[in-house]
């Protein structure tokens, strides 16, 4: 029995660590997918193409943002729009662009109900995205993939 021991040990050991392993890469991914959900959001990377061709969705508190700060905003219009629509109309598509948003949070030379537009904007275009959660889940996941974290 007492030769027995000792491999059952190291099995148990072994099979613990695999188990260990495996947690780690779990953390590792869901980490890594939180963190490119929020990328896409933020439009620190553009908008992934999947979610073009979808219609531009809306909830009531997104609706009632919008409409405090652009009071003519004609809301059943951007109903009607693809995201596609809305990233050309809009330039978030072009790196300059994106850019620029990363800098207006650090710029005095932007005046603050400009900041102030900019942010419900962008608030109101993170809502758009938030209506596909799966998608947003799928694409950032494919994003943690491309970067060989599995």
């Amino acid at each position: 029995m007492k030769k027995t021991t000792p491999l059952l040990l190291l099995i148990l050991l072994f099979g613990c660590s695999e188990q260990t392993v495996n947690n780690e890469k779990k953390v590792i991914l869901e980490r890594c997918i939180e963190k490119n959900k929020q990328n896409i959001l933020n439009l620190s990377i553009p908008t992934p193409s999947s979610f073009y061709e979808l219609q531009v969705k809306t909830t009531n508190t997104m609706r009632q943002n919008l409409l405090k700060i652009f009071p003519d905003a004609d809301i059943k219009k951007i109903n009607t729009y693809t995201i596609k629509e809305m990233v050309e109309a809009i330039g978030l598509n072009d790196e300059e662009f994106l850019d620029m948003v990363k800098q207006v949070p650090y710029s005095d030379e932007i005046d603050k109900n400009d900041k102030l537009f900019l942010d419900t904007f962008l608030d109101f275009y993170k809502g758009v995205l938030l209506q596909y959660p799966e998608l947003l889940e799928r694409n950032a996941e494919e994003i943690c993939n491309n970067q060989g974290i599995y």
